[in-house]
């Protein structure tokens, strides 16, 4: 079978601005959702992204961005309205496609794809921050305030087409949150009612029965944390994690979740070479 590997961020090739400006406005980490319907409501267009591919010849105004994917998607500006941006994006993006949702940062000519309506697996990443400090983490925590991540969250959430699957939740650990995650987690249920919400998480912080009794008052009818455990040896989880501790607090965390009634996902330490074997408690 063949593996492919899409791109999901990175630098756009420009960006250029309707009407003969020269500066283009500073909208740092603007979420847009992509269009291809050139009819698509007015009271919609603001905070939509029009996707502009080869041979695309109808260009409506109105719309907050317009996005051309390759050098042969070129946007005749005369048709757009003043301060209307065009950003370009390389090939690597040709996957995009209606009801995807991107970030656009203009301060830095970067996107990043956030959410892809095609795909049966999407997952947030609401922060970078940890508790651990895992050996084999290919993204270990970093000291900055990254709480815009949360904020972008819920923006996302808000404008997330409805009937969507299954939503993951992820960091660095999610619940070092507290309260403001379970927030977002209600804001889930409140407009996705459907989704089927998967968290990944250390567990530790459930092993405050007050925290985990919260999260459960959530009543979500298909939410599930999985945990990973390393060893069922507490030195050899600790170390593999880089925080004395942790087993114990893992596991007090897990025996609160279950005494509510809440849907628990573990890693067995010790699986056959190749597999993936998990067990829902």
């Amino acid at each position: 079978m063949e593996r492919i590997v899409l791109k999901l961020g990175g630098k756009v090739i420009r960006i250029e601005v309707a009407g003969g400006a020269t500066e283009v406005p500073k909208g740092d980490r603007t979420l847009v959702v992509i269009s291809t319907n050139p009819r698509l409501p007015r009271s919609l267009r603001e905070r939509s992204a029009y996707l502009v591919r080869a041979g695309v010849t109808e260009i409506p105004s109105g719309f907050g961005h317009y996005l051309q994917i390759g050098e042969a998607a070129k946007i005749d500006f005369g048709e757009l309205e003043n301060w209307q941006r065009v950003t370009s994006l390389s090939d690597d993006f040709s996957y995009l496609e209606d009801g995807d949702i991107i970030r656009l940062n203009s301060a830095r000519g970067e996107i990043r794809v956030l959410y892809r309506k095609s795909s049966p697996h999407n997952t947030i990443m609401v922060t970078e921050q940890c508790q651990h400090y895992c050996l084999m983490c290919s993204q270990p925590p970093k000291e900055v305030d990254d709480s815009w991540l949360l904020d972008e969250a819920n923006e996302l959430i808000r404008i997330m087409p409805r009937g969507t699957g299954e939503l993951g939740f992820s960091g660095g650990e999610p619940t070092l949150f507290g309260e403001r995650f379970l927030e977002t987690l209600r804001l889930t249920k409140a407009l996705h009612p459907g989704t089927s919400i998967h968290i990944l998480s250390n567990g530790r912080l459930f092993a405050d029965r007050r925290f985990a009794a919260d999260y459960a008052q959530i009543r979500h009818p298909d939410m599930m944390v999985g945990i990973p455990i390393y060893s069922d040896d507490p030195a050899t989880h600790d170390y593999v994690v880089q925080a004395k501790g942790a087993f114990d607090e893992t596991l007090r965390g897990i025996l609160n979740l279950k005494e509510f009634g809440q849907k628990v996902e573990c890693k067995r330490p010790a699986v056959p070479p190749g597999s993936r074997e998990v067990s829902v408690l």
